[in-house]
């Protein structure tokens, strides 16, 4: 659908004069915000003059700041996967890891915080505007394969219209102003550049023009077109796009379903509007009164109508005065009490309608911990309007990147982005393409407040339960602590549970053995239980060309004993004379000393008596003599015990 140029302009104003209320009601939150507590003149001026003193809190500007500090500024992504697959939960964690990194990028990209800008425009003037346009051919071609491809920014709201239908968005368009230097370099073949000078209003370079680059949906077929106009003259005339939705989104803070629009985005400044400049004059009052019981009026009478201007008050000083003279004091009495007792109550008002002291640090008489829990559970509510919308239009601008690269992005390469994991802060690469979105764009944001509490006994309950196999221990961890931990942070339990291992243990030092010592690693493992097993983890694992050791060889049996698997070798030395051997005389029998019955006098064969060593690994001398051995003693021997 095309829509004329005086169409466009109609929805234009139709929507300005919509937002006229809300308009001069923002520029009141933020003249607050800007502690404009409305005096005519400024503190030195009052006092110079009026002798008075003019004071403003600092509360708007305090409350503005605690909000955007609740709210965290890195939002906690989920992506379901959209089959039942494991290829399509691989996906869904890659969307997750590529989306959070985006938000870093484009911080970088704009220099600035864009999701600490939107929660200021929602705390200030109650409304936030996020606009995502992917901007890769308009980029120099240099740059098309580094810079990130879409261009993500919040919006000034005073810049912006907006109109939501019950399915869509009708329109929306973004009205600023900018020299026209910078227009006539971005669209050079206007009409108006041509113009002959005297005639053209446009002569200085620094000149302002009006741009308004307007997006609306076609009721049709949902197509969404744009067009930019530049003072009443097409820059762009409408044509249809490729984007699936228009990329403004609208969020809003405090709101209410009336049929006045300009209530459907308030401020959390809005019901301390009056009040708080009624506590500013409350607290100059208090600051006046105070003024002059410090620095009193003091009247000086002299006889005979004598004037002496030279008298001066200051401490420790000593002054000379006319005999007779007459110094009066007159000190006001204000009634301090009640001036305390009233701004002590716009105060409780104020706290009351945004946050209570003790999120400032002054818990007051409070001094149990669940007063402090009460006190935070009701500043979280408090927050709960300008959590909830962040979230859904962080969604929406989620939705709208994904379908963005869904779109636009044609090349294999995809889009690569450089993250930071949560918990560890370690740099990751991410890339994202096509075929791991599959038109599917669904996600979830969660902005979890973060309040002061006293969670000590909540976290003692929640290790309990989970001791108690009442709960899991990732419910443990989402649920009840308060810190960031890594999303793979079971797979690092179950991989430190399988390090603590003797076995995992021994092949992991052989590793870095390896690994920090490649020049003398051999010569450190060498006729060690460990050299086999080095040499295997050397050449299996981490892939170096390496000839495996020679196995130990066999000591060759004792003067006396065959060889294995040979006939019976001849005694050496005198033989024995036949006939019974003689008989010993008799041995006094001697009591067990505690050593038992050596293995030689029972048959058994050691390996000292074969010329081996002393300290051989039993497991070895059981292969040679070809015993059997345990599963145990197996493992030991592959492992090199």
């Amino acid at each position: 659908m095309r829509l004329e140029i005086e169409q466009i302009q109609d929805r234009v104003s139709r929507t300005e004069d919509e937002n006229s209320a809300w308009r001069k009601m923002a520029t009141e939150w933020e003249g607050m915000w800007k502690l404009d507590a409305g005096y005519k003149k400024s503190w030195r001026e009052t006092i110079a003059a009026d002798g008075r003193e003019q004071v403003t809190t600092s509360d708007p500007y305090n409350v503005v700041n605690l909000l955007m500090r609740l709210i965290p500024s890195q939002p906690k992504i989920d992506i379901p996967p959209r089959k039942e697959e494991e290829q399509a939960d691989q996906d869904s964690q890659q969307i997750e890891r590529w989306l959070t990194a985006m938000y870093a990028r484009v911080n970088k990209q704009q220099e600035t915080n864009f999701v600490d800008d939107l929660k200021w425009f929602l705390a200030v003037r109650g409304k936030a505007y996020v606009e995502a346009k992917w901007v890769k051919e308009d980029m120099p071609p240099m740059l098309r394969k580094k810079a990130f491809p879409i261009l993500i920014r919040a919006l000034d709201p005073f810049e912006v219209g907006y109109r939501k239908g019950p399915l869509f968005t009708e329109w929306a368009f973004h009205k600023y102003e900018a020299e026209k230097v910078d227009i006539r370099q971005r669209y050079p073949n206007l009409k108006k550049w041509d113009q002959p000078k005297p005639d053209n209003p446009i002569t200085n370079e620094s000149h302002l023009v009006t741009v308004i680059d307007f997006w609306y949906t076609d009721p049709v077929d949902y197509s969404v077109w744009n067009a930019v106009i530049i003072d009443n003259e097409f820059a762009l005339a409408p044509r249809k796009t490729d984007y699936p939705i228009v990329p403004i989104i609208e969020t809003r803070g405090d709101s209410a379903p009336t049929a006045d629009k300009s209530y459907r985005g308030l401020s959390i400044l809005h019901p301390i509007n009056g009040a708080w400049q009624y506590k500013c004059r409350l607290a100059s009052n208090l600051g006046t009164a105070v003024l002059w019981y410090t620095w009193p009026i003091f009247l000086v009478e002299s006889p005979m109508g004598h004037e002496q201007n030279d008298i001066v008050v200051r401490p420790g000083s000593t002054q000379h005065a006319v005999e007779g003279t007459k110094i009066q004091e007159v000190r006001p009495q204000a009634n301090a009490q009640l001036l305390e007792s009233m701004l002590s109550k716009v105060d409780a008002d104020i706290q009351q309608s945004t946050f209570p002291g003790v999120l400032y640090g002054d818990a007051g008489n409070m001094q149990a911990g669940y007063g402090v829990n009460i006190l935070s559970q009701a500043a979280t509510g408090r927050v709960e309007a300008v959590r909830g919308s962040l979230e859904r239009g962080l969604m929406w601008l989620n939705e709208l990147v994904l379908a963005l690269v869904d779109t636009f992005d044609d090349d294999d390469e995809g889009v690569e982005l450089w993250g930071r994991n949560d918990g560890d802060e370690k740099l990751y690469r991410t890339c994202l393409y096509k075929k791991q979105i599959g038109g599917f764009y669904e996600n979830s944001v969660q902005l979890k407040v973060s309040t002061p509490q006293d969670d000590i006994q909540m976290q003692t309950l929640g290790i309990r339960l989970a001791d108690g196999k009442y709960i899991s221990r990732q419910t443990l961890r989402d649920k009840y602590l308060r810190i960031t931990v890594p999303t793979d942070e079971q797979d690092r339990v179950f991989a430190e549970m399988a390090m603590e291992n003797p076995e995992v243990q021994k092949v992991l030092s052989i590793t870095h053995l390896i690994k920090s010592h490649p020049e003398t690693w051999e010569a450190l493992v060498k006729s060690t239980p460990l050299e086999q097993m080095a040499y295997r983890i050397a050449s299996e694992v981490l892939g170096i060309e390496i000839e495996l050791p020679p196995p130990p060889e066999m000591m060759g049996p004792p003067q006396g004993m065959p060889p294995m698997g040979g006939p019976p070798m001849p005694p050496q030395g005198p033989m024995m004379p036949p006939g019974p051997p003689p008989i010993q005389p008799g041995a006094e029998l001697i009591g067990p000393q505690g050593g038992g019955i050596p293995a030689e006098m029972q048959g058994q064969m050691q390996g000292e008596s074969m010329g081996m060593p002393p300290d051989m690994d039993p497991a070895l001398f059981a292969q040679i003599m070809g015993l059997p051995m345990g599963s145990g003693e197996s493992l030991n021997m592959l492992g090199g015990q």
